[in-house]
């Protein structure tokens, strides 16, 4: 798979745009439903149960025009949530009063798909986002970095996602004059970039003030075969 982590992020991008409409749609309902139904308090009657010993609250409230409306509420329970005597809030069909509905749901399918969207978005939008800062790194460290020219000691494989994406980074020692060595490891391929050397040694962008940080110069490989 080329470059997976951007095609994840791109796939959250986008799941986070059709849970944004689902929730838009949601929000229109519920607008809808606060105009053509009203909001009453009830008194729990009973608490019918059926065989399999879930529990159906039994409902009566007063409509505005003083009517009497008892119905058995349709959301079941394996226990008991409401006990004889307790109110409850319904809404009632302004046009057809035996249309009720216990009140709470009304918004779930917002609240649900709302945060979903809010989730994905944030996932795709701070990933893009570090690879962009990262990118932007990489090309102050090739201009104004410290060149240093390693030997190639190896290939470093790895697996990702539980072991969904297999990864493969270079690592290179740099030895200075006084015979200190220090490992540098590269970013992340999705391919072995074994066969992909042309030589034995490779540029190490290091930063001037802080050595932690540096880039493995990999501008000569496809960008198809990394990670991100």
């Amino acid at each position: 798979m080329k470059q997976p982590i951007r095609r994840i992020l791109l796939l959250c991008c986008t799941c986070a745009a059709i849970f944004f409409f689902i929730a838009a749609y949601q929000f229109v309902l519920w607008r809808q439903f606060k105009n053509e139904y009203e909001k009453a308090m009830g008194i729990i009657v009973k608490n019918k149960i059926d065989k399999k010993r879930k529990f159906y609250p039994v409902i009566r409230f007063k409509t505005l025009d003083n009517q009497k409306v008892t119905f058995t509420a349709t959301q079941l329970s394996s226990k008991m949530k409401y006990n004889e005597g307790d109110t409850i809030s319904v809404y009632y069909d302004l046009l057809n009063a035996d249309d009720v509905h216990i009140a709470g749901d009304e918004y779930r399918g917002l609240l649900i798909f709302g945060l979903l969207s809010m989730l994905f978005a944030f996932i795709g939008g701070y990933g893009f986002w570090y690879i962009l800062q990262l990118n932007q790194e990489r090309k102050e460290l090739i201009f104004s970095g410290k060149i240093l020219s390693a030997k190639v000691i190896g290939i470093k494989n790895d697996t990702i996602l539980g072991g969904l994406i297999k990864t493969y980074q270079i690592v290179c020692e740099y030895e200075n004059l006084s015979g200190e060595k220090q490992n540098y490891e590269s970013q992340f391929f999705t391919q072995n970039p074994d066969n992909q050397f042309n030589n034995e040694t490779i540029k190490v962008y290091l930063d001037k003030e802080n050595p932690k940080i540096y880039f493995v110069d990999t501008s000569n490989f496809p960008k198809d075969s990394f990670l991100y």
